[in-house]
């Protein structure tokens, strides 16, 4: 150290103190524990103030705005709230009826809209009473589609697809037939 001056040699000294201190600082015992989404009920308990982000993912959370916007009929949020497809259907619909997007949305109607067990997805979603929902599968970070398995009321429980985009998650609630364009939809005997 006989090359550095007195004056550098004087402000290194306590600046490496200092950034052994918070280093030090830093790798303090914390015994809160993060358990995974699904363990038992002692254990989330055991996450107090973090306990809601173990019960609901990002699909969830954008589903209960979509439930909101339906609900108070903010019908440009849940055009916003669409997947690609969706919005690309309802949009497509109302050039060639020469309608706003979020008009066409306030009549319930829009060709090609319908998912398995909600022929009627918009009303479905916006019907009285309880719903509850969570994702169909485990959860996996890295998913960027997943299914929600969704309760409304009386109606059946259905699924409904939800996409990661740039903007967040998105729903899709148009069919998605496999049949080429031109041939018949294939039907499932007793469905």
């Amino acid at each position: 150290m006989n090359g550095i001056p007195l004056r550098l040699r004087s402000a290194i000294i306590p600046l490496a103190t200092a950034l052994a201190a918070l280093t030090v600082a830093g790798c303090v015992f914390n015994n809160k524990l993060q358990p995974l989404a699904g363990e038992d009920a002692k254990s989330v308990a055991l996450s107090y103030e973090r306990q809601s982000w173990l019960e609901k993912t990002g699909a969830s959370r954008a589903f209960e705005d979509l439930r909101k916007a339906l609900r108070t009929r903010d019908h440009a949020t849940v055009l916003a709230l669409l997947g690609p497809d969706t919005r690309a259907a309802v949009r497509a619909q109302a050039a060639r009826d020469k309608k706003d997007p979020a008009d066409l949305l306030a009549t319930g109607h829009v060709e090609g809209m319908g998912l398995p067990g909600a022929p009627d997805p918009l009303g479905t979603l916006a019907a009285e009473g309880d719903a509850a929902w969570k994702e169909a599968e485990p959860f996996d970070p890295a998913r960027r589609a997943v299914r929600l398995r969704v309760k409304i009321g009386a109606a059946d429980e259905f699924m409904l697809p939800a996409v990661y985009t740039d903007s967040g998650w998105r729903f899709e609630l148009v069919r998605k037939d496999t049949a080429s364009p031109g041939q018949p939809t294939p039907t499932i005997p007793g469905a």
